[in-house]
């Protein structure tokens, strides 16, 4: 990235925004070592023998972030689709916080399929097209109040910054 970018970036709104999110993040702490002392609970042995899978900490901050962003750790119980859930984590870690969650994913990728039944993720199997509905989902208590795409996004971000 060139410097004069990195300088413009520095003055922008974007940095505002970041800064913003950064310090309610430090007024609004979350303990992690509790989510990753609740993530050593479960049995992931089966998998990690297979593949050597274990949970990547740095993804698990990030979304550990995410929630705190959408202020999800202080908020009342949402009912939460994830769009593009993939293992499951994120809709592991809202449950924590008292949401309920539902994964909507591909089924093309055998460790997704063994990690969301550990973390006890439900997920429906849909292929997500353009003007096609989603499948209909119902929650327990209603319908959905929080649809996450932040998956899908970074994708759809990766794959414009591989095309320029």
């Amino acid at each position: 990235m060139k410097s004069s970018r990195k300088l413009q970036k520095l003055f922008s709104s974007i940095a505002l925004v970041s800064a913003w999110e950064h310090g309610r993040r430090l007024l609004h702490p979350v303990d992690s070592r509790r989510i990753f002392a609740s993530l050593d609970t479960l049995d992931f042995s089966g998998v990690r023998a297979r593949d050597g899978y274990r949970p990547n900490p740095r993804r698990i901050r990030k979304f550990i972030e995410i929630v705190q962003d959408l202020w999800l750790d202080r908020s009342p119980p949402l009912q939460i689709l994830d769009l593009g859930c993939g293992s499951g984590h994120f809709i592991y870690i809202c449950r924590l916080f008292g949401h309920d969650g539902m994964g909507l994913d591909t089924d093309v990728e055998p460790l997704y399929r063994e990690t969301l039944p550990i973390l006890n993720v439900p997920r429906v199997v849909s292929r997500i097209e353009a003007q096609v509905p989603l499948p209909k989902i119902r929650f327990g208590r209603g319908n959905t109040r929080l649809l996450s795409l932040q998956r899908m996004a970074a994708t759809f971000a990766r794959r414009r910054m591989a095309r320029s």
